[in-house]
């Protein structure tokens, strides 16, 4: 993979497949972190985020500097972007101090680890305060009212100001456009940010320092990786990219902290090269061996100039790219990387394609495969195929991380790989759960299905009701919900019939319980108030436990039970754990004991064996 140092892109599809292509991996601050790292990697989320927006005018050329970190060009001229971090300096310190103890095999600092809700006026503290925080031995005050929402938008308003007096000083490169990109870093507050706090942040930058000869023409904030917010001085209204609420989600784990790259023994990743020749290819994806159309791949997009050439450079016996592909535990083949090569192969031999666009008076133009004479249909059927073939006896975690680096379409969710990697029963069984109507009810239908965000949820469901949260080891939700497919996938009808029941009876006794407000924080608000966003860590403990209480003691009890959970989510203990690290061990078996302690006695039903 290339740095994200120097692209150009003829569309937003270009854009995405090439920013995909990228390094942006943010290695830990004790293995040589600089600010070079987080802006790549900052610079690649936005830029996919606004890819179909408008913002952007194909085709771009994208440039890695300095003052500002990068250079747009295109058609209608120049943009400069400055990114900036919102990150209190005793938040950033005190992660920097954890993770040197951690490398010393303190392995359960990070997740142990108090953050408190910091002022943007706080001085900076000394090394032994730091260490009182990153061991959990300094008490962090409790945020009152919109205490936090209010240090939030100063923090925010403080950057904004810092950087336009900066961006007016010389030796600031100014251009056509001029952007401020801020990661918002600052300590994330349980219940997140909604539109009243958004609302706010506009009103006070518009009183003050858009008031004042505004340096940049937008300002822009960049949540997670996958949410950005736009301020314009010319604009009182914010605008958020993508505008897909289905994509709002709460509990998935700190992004910007993770490291990309896991670590593996080189001889561990078990890949394998074989080159075949296009018949054989062909003849095993007509055979049904090779999976030619996961559900996340795109459909087959290549138009026919493009497929015409590629069997143009077959008879010119142009080598051809690598083709990755991920052996299956039925022996079948997911094609990770290729699916459009072979996809044209498969159409030229069978007649369905006629080649075109390759110039006048060109001796192929306007053939098809039944056209050629015989040595040219050899030469394109003898072409040999270079397969990278992904192991089925690979460790899961390196299977998704494989998958990830190679494939060039369109980026990927994690459950979406799962969902091409163990194709199965259990893959099926995930499919028909986030269809029923109890689940739809009940989220709202608020989570995206072609991202498989749906999925992932009910695919947590199953890992917690099948294995328990006391198999849940090493803080790798990765691996954890991986072992749940394939766990699914060794089961028949009858078992999976059962655990459908379960999930459908869990999503009914949710629902009943708290209306809109299922799997939210505003579960604790009351029906009258407005819904937050699905927070999966609650999703994790709700979905399972409630899964075994039958309906009429939901029926009977739903004040008491009501009345419980809103003292839970009221807890500072308990929202801490479905708020930090909220995929570290630690967290995931905290939220799940004292939900368990809370409702215990209400829970009549046995997991399913």
């Amino acid at each position: 993979m290339k740095p994200l140092d120097d692209l150009s892109a003829e569309d937003s599809d270009d854009l995405r497949v090439n920013l995909y292509q990228t390094d942006v991996s943010v290695p830990p601050r004790t293995q040589g972190r600089t600010p070079q790292h987080r802006e790549a990697w900052v610079a690649r989320y936005f830029l996919e985020a606004i890819a179909d927006t408008g913002l952007l005018e194909y085709p771009v050329h994208i440039r890695h500097q300095d003052r500002p970190d990068f250079l747009l060009s295109s058609r209608g001229g120049t943009t400069g972007i400055e990114i900036t971090v919102a990150e209190h300096v005793n938040h950033a310190r005190a992660k920097a101090l954890c993770e040197h103890m951690t490398k010393n095999n303190d392995s359960n600092l990070l997740d142990c680890m108090d953050v408190p809700t910091y002022r943007p006026d706080d001085k900076k503290l000394p090394n032994k305060e730091i260490l009182k925080t990153v061991t959990g031995k300094r008490s962090s005050y409790p945020a009152m009212g919109r205490e936090w929402e209010d240090n939030w938008t100063d923090a925010i308003v403080a950057i904004v100001e810092t950087k336009n007096g900066k961006f007016k000083s010389s030796g600031f490169e100014k251009h056509d456009r001029n952007w401020l990109l801020i990661y918002d870093n600052w300590s994330p507050h349980p219940t997140g940010l909604n539109d009243q706090d958004l609302e706010c942040l506009s009103t006070r930058l518009h009183g003050g320092v858009f008031e004042d000869t505004p340096a940049f023409d937008k300002v822009f904030i960049l949540r997670n990786s996958n949410k950005v917010w736009e301020f314009s001085p010319n604009s009182t209204e914010y605008v958020v990219y993508p505008d897909n609420p289905e994509e709002q989600i709460e509990g998935l784990g700190d992004l910007c902290d993770l490291t990309v790259i896991d670590d593996y023994q080189l001889d561990d990743i078990m890949v394998r090269s074989e080159t075949r020749t296009v018949r054989d290819v062909v003849k095993r994806i007509e055979g049904n061996r090779y999976l030619m159309a996961p559900e996340f791949q795109r459909d087959f997009v290549w138009e026919p100039v493009r497929q015409s050439k590629l069997i143009e450079s077959c008879i010119m016996r142009i080598p051809l790219p690598v083709i990755y592909v991920a052996e299956g535990i039925d022996g079948r083949i997911t094609v990770v990387d290729g699916l459009q090569r072979l996809t044209t192969f498969v159409r030229f031999i069978q007649d369905k394609l006629k080649l075109t666009g390759l110039g006048n008076g060109h001796p192929l133009d306007g053939k098809r495969y039944s056209d050629l004479p015989i040595n040219l249909q050899e030469r394109v059927e003898d072409t040999q195929l270079t397969l990278y073939i992904l192991d089925k006896d690979a460790p899961p975690r390196a299977k998704l991380d494989i998958f990830e680096r190679v494939n060039s379409g369109s980026i990927l969710t994690r459950q979406q790989m799962r969902n091409a990697l163990y194709n199965g029963a259990g893959t099926q069984w995930l499919s028909r759960m986030v269809k029923c109507d109890e689940f739809l009810e009940a989220t709202g239908r608020s989570l995206n299905s072609k991202t498989m965000r749906d999925r992932e949820a009910a695919n947590r469901f199953a890992a917690f009701h099948i294995l328990g949260a006391d198999a849940y080891h090493n803080g790798d939700m990765d691996d954890f919900l991986t072992h749940a497919i394939v766990s699914l996938n060794k089961k028949d009808k009858a078992w999976l019939d059962r655990l459908e029941k379960r999930f459908c009876l869990s999503m009914r006794n949710n629902h009943v319980l708290f209306g809109k407000h299922a799997f939210r924080r505003s579960m604790a608000l009351g029906q009258e108030n407005r819904k937050s966003v699905i927070n999966i860590s609650l999703f994790d403990v709700f979905s399972t436990l409630l899964s075994v209480m039958r309906k009429k003691t939901i029926d009977s009890n739903a004040k008491e039970i009501i009345d419980r959970v809103v003292e839970l989510l009221n807890d500072e203990d308990y929202v801490y754990t479905t708020t930090y690290s909220t995929n570290s061990t630690i967290q995931v078996k905290s939220r799940f004991n004292l939900t368990m302690e809370a409702l215990g006695e209400f829970q009549e039903l046995e997991f399913i064996e």
